[in-house]
């Protein structure tokens, strides 16, 4: 199903984005971020549409990489690719496409 995320929703005292993962199913069309939500990690949800917002007072609200059909993000929110992903993660799956910077 669709996940929502708020109110540091996930903690991973690792501080590390490949020691936790979120893989949607592809029931989950929708994940959301928003009220102070902070996220490490990976999302694989290629039916899903990422919305994110608000943010927090944190450095960045978001730290990994996430595959989605689509992203909106609004507001505070600091979203961080972490390299390391790409470089140490699963093979063949994380890999920076593309990105506008508004």
């Amino acid at each position: 199903g669709d996940c929502n995320l708020s109110g540091n929703g996930v903690q991973n005292d690792t501080a590390s984005a490949l020691n936790f993962a979120v893989w949607g199913l592809p029931t989950c069309t929708s994940i959301r971020m928003q009220g102070n939500a902070s996220f490490t990690g990976t999302i694989y949800a290629p039916q899903a549409d990422f919305s994110a917002g608000g943010g927090g007072s944190t450095e960045y609200d978001c730290v990994g990489a996430v595959i989605v059909n689509s992203v909106t993000m609004n507001g505070h929110f600091l979203f961080h690719y972490d390299e390391r992903v790409g470089r140490d993660g699963p093979r063949g799956i994380w890999a920076v496409g593309s990105w506008n910077e508004i």
